[in-house]
């Protein structure tokens, strides 16, 4: 494990043999706010079974909702330079969406 690495995930949690647990951390989390253990462990299960043993790559942002942020602006008239810089993105990921949109 590099240093950044090491940096980036807590310590002495969730640490597994060759990895990090993200599941088990979100599933910890989730438990902590108040959310009904029974059903944090039912999704985190389907989402095991589903997932297990394959190699997935969590973006660090909620594309999704960026790209929601984006649309609405766009359709406000905003121009795709004030946009991008709203949205904390790119020029050209704004355009990009904007195609992908139709807008």
């Amino acid at each position: 494990m590099t240093d950044r690495q090491s940096e980036n995930q807590p310590r002495g949690r969730n640490q597994t043999v060759g990895g990090y647990d993200v599941l088990a951390e979100i599933s910890r989390r989730l438990i902590h706010s108040g959310v009904d253990s029974h059903a944090v462990r039912r999704v985190i299960g389907s989402v095991r079974w589903e997932l297990g043993g394959e190699k997935v790559y969590i973006f660090k942002e909620d594309r999704e909702a960026r790209n929601q942020v984006i649309s609405e602006a766009l359709r406000n008239g905003d121009s795709p330079r004030k946009v991008a810089k709203n949205a904390g993105c790119s020029v050209g990921t704004v355009y990009k969406v904007r195609e992908e949109w139709g807008l």
